[in-house]
């Protein structure tokens, strides 16, 4: 009663023109849109709606906020959303500012693409709000041009009929352009809104499969080239910031070439795998760890005896060993089946995590909710034993493994 209630005054304020100041009003309203929960929100669509998109304190130094700008829901809550009631009004005035001159056109197709989400357009309006977002296209990717938006999301909002998506968003990310522009991007020349490489880690979130085994190769040379550029790039460097920034990309580098997962780098050519061994020799020895790159493209026999040595490595006081040791270990578990190792490796993380082990509590916390998350049966009945001796909150969640992802950070932050 209490959020719903803030979440009205909120909107009173914003309809009202109260604070003209945005720098005042902004914090405020970022913070009603990211606490409040989503069932309070839920309900509230309406009244967000009415104040959404109209044009106020012109005369302000900052602009304000749109509610919806700082809209957070989460996967699990999706249902919410969709079952909520929105006045036909409110998704008749979005399209019809959309014919306005002066409207801006990124926030436009960002509220109807939340609506579309939510299952909340007509066959029609569906059509329209296709025909819109590809209406004006990037001249050089040829996908909408919205640069501020991950490319997954226009494979899943409508278009017209004649665009294939798919095939220009792998034009996208393969063509003769790509090199030259992610090696310029390791120096910090043109940098795009969202990483090349981020790009495709997101995308691989969704749509891993859509990958070829000839385009998968041609990822994983690009990370070698790119790759065995910065080794180069570093040793002529000057300055510390330089090396932050690349050190940087190269952790995006890395976070996208094992999103394929391990099974997306199954019975690659073993040209690829000698290339790849060597330089991440090189890296090591420069002291930067790429274990979880390695642990993508192990042999299943040799899994068991690597994650042995990555949980060691976790007691380390180095944080970059222990987060990359962390990262291989949860590459590790994508395929082993054997259920002493799983439950071996979980007990490892509890302790760590119980221990309040630094660093790596935060790496530990969300290896857990992404094992707990993804858990589809019970653990076996000497599992939840041994976590009952190690620690009865842990037996409580090993019982029951989908409450564990809601309640993580409050049974280990004490």
């Amino acid at each position: 009663m209490h959020q719903e209630k803030l979440i009205s005054r909120m909107v009173l304020l914003i309809n009202k023109e109260v604070v003209k100041d945005g720098r005042l009003l902004n914090p405020f309203i970022s913070c009603i849109m990211r606490q409040t929960n989503d069932d309070v929100k839920r309900k509230r669509l309406n009244e967000l709606l009415s104040c959404s998109l109209k044009k106020r304190n012109k005369d302000s130094l900052t602009e304000q906020l749109d509610p919806f700008d700082v809209f957070t829901e989460y996967e699990l809550s999706k249902n919410l959303y969709e079952k909520s009631y929105i006045g036909p009004q409110f998704i008749k005035n979005i399209f019809q500012n959309a014919q306005q001159p002066d409207t801006d056109r990124t926030s436009i197709l960002a509220r109807m693409g939340q609506l579309f989400e939510w299952k909340k357009l007509s066959e029609n309006q569906e059509k329209e709000f296709g025909d819109l977002l590809w209406k004006e296209l990037d001249s050089e990717t040829q996908l909408p041009n919205m640069k501020q938006y991950y490319v997954f999301t226009f494979m899943k909002w409508p278009h017209p009929a004649q665009i294939d998506p798919l095939t220009r968003i792998k034009n996208y990310f393969i063509n003769d352009h790509v090199v030259e522009t992610c090696k310029n991007e390791l120096k910090g020349g043109n940098l795009s809104e969202i990483s090349y490489w981020k790009q495709l880690e997101i995308w691989n979130r969704y749509y891993v499969d859509c990958w070829t085994k000839e385009e998968k190769e041609w990822f994983l040379e690009l990370f070698i080239s790119c790759s065995s550029y910065l080794l180069g790039y570093w040793k002529n460097i000057r300055y510390d910031f330089q090396i932050d920034l690349s050190k940087w990309q190269l952790k995006m580098m890395i976070c996208a070439i094992t999103s394929f997962g391990r099974n997306g780098w199954k019975n690659i050519e073993e040209k690829f795998a000698q290339k790849l061994l060597k330089l991440l020799k090189a890296f090591e020895k420069d002291g930067i760890y790429t274990w979880e790159v390695e642990a993508v493209f192990l042999a299943e026999e040799t899994v068991p005896k690597f994650l042995e040595k990555m949980l060691e490595i976790m007691y380390e006081m180095d944080s970059n060993m222990v987060y990359s040791a962390t990262m291989a270990t949860g590459r590790c578990l994508e395929t082993i089946t054997e259920e002493r190792i799983i439950n071996k490796t979980l007990l490892e993380l509890f302790k760590l995590a119980k221990c309040h082990k630094e660093p790596g509590l935060e790496d530990f916390l969300i290896l857990l909710h992404n094992l707990f998350y993804r858990r589809e049966k019970k653990f076996s009945s000497i599992f939840i034993f041994s976590s009952l001796c190690a620690d009865k909150r842990i037996y409580f969640f090993a019982s029951n493994p989908k409450r564990f992802s809601t309640s993580l950070l409050s049974i280990f932050s004490l």
